[in-house]
């Protein structure tokens, strides 16, 4: 809950969003007042200890890739069964926000190129970032799509990356995010043509 410090120096101040066992927070480093992005990764029905441990390991492998599109993560750590990922807090928007704001298609391109150049880099060393939900994105104040909250889930793949890139595009484009269960609060599902693609974002607009 708000106002719960974890691990003697991690203060919980608001959170930002949730996807089954997995919650964002904006929070607060005590130990140096400086504001971080906390993910919380608490275990459940579809998500097992081991599990945790792995998503942890794959966040910590993540960290060794300093690009604009990935927040820089300072620890991954166990508190008790709950897993947690600070990383450095990205000053600007969410993608709610920003979507809200009606995005050119010229000024959406050049925000998601962040986040295409750091999916790139991450699978060609054989890592997935996890961009699996629209709360994990921030749109950083000088105009990057930034994966905010990393935690990759333990079966994320880069194709699940692609689909996630793709839906930051037809988010900020459309205001729709691809179908999944359950949706996001707060947003409609992209509509399907009859093969099962999302339809073209000039036919919705």
């Amino acid at each position: 809950a708000a106002g719960a410090t974890l691990a003697g120096r991690y203060r919980l101040t608001a959170q930002q969003g949730r996807m089954r066992s997995v919650q964002f927070w904006r929070g607060v480093d005590t130990a140096s007042a400086q504001s971080v992005a906390i993910t919380l990764i608490v275990p459940a029905n579809d998500l097992t200890r081991g599990e945790v441990q792995q998503m942890l390991e794959r966040t910590h492998r993540l960290s060794g890739l300093e690009i604009s599109g990935l927040a820089p993560i300072f620890a991954t750590l166990m508190v008790g069964d709950i897993g947690m990922v600070i990383s450095e807090w990205v000053t600007g928007g969410t993608l709610r926000e920003v979507t809200d704001t009606g995005p050119t298609p010229t000024a959406v391109a050049a925000v998601l190129k962040s986040l295409v150049i750091t999916a790139d880099a991450a699978h060609r060393t054989g890592m997935a970032l996890g961009i699996d939900h629209p709360c994990r994105v921030r749109i950083s104040s000088d105009g990057r799509a930034v994966l905010a909250f990393p935690a990759p889930m333990p079966d994320a793949t880069a194709a699940d990356d692609l689909r996630g890139i793709g839906g930051v595009l037809y988010a900020l484009l459309v205001d729709r995010w691809p179908p999944q269960t359950p949706m996001p609060d707060g947003w409609t599902p992209v509509e399907l043509e009859g093969a099962g693609w999302p339809r073209e974002p000039a036919a919705i607009r």
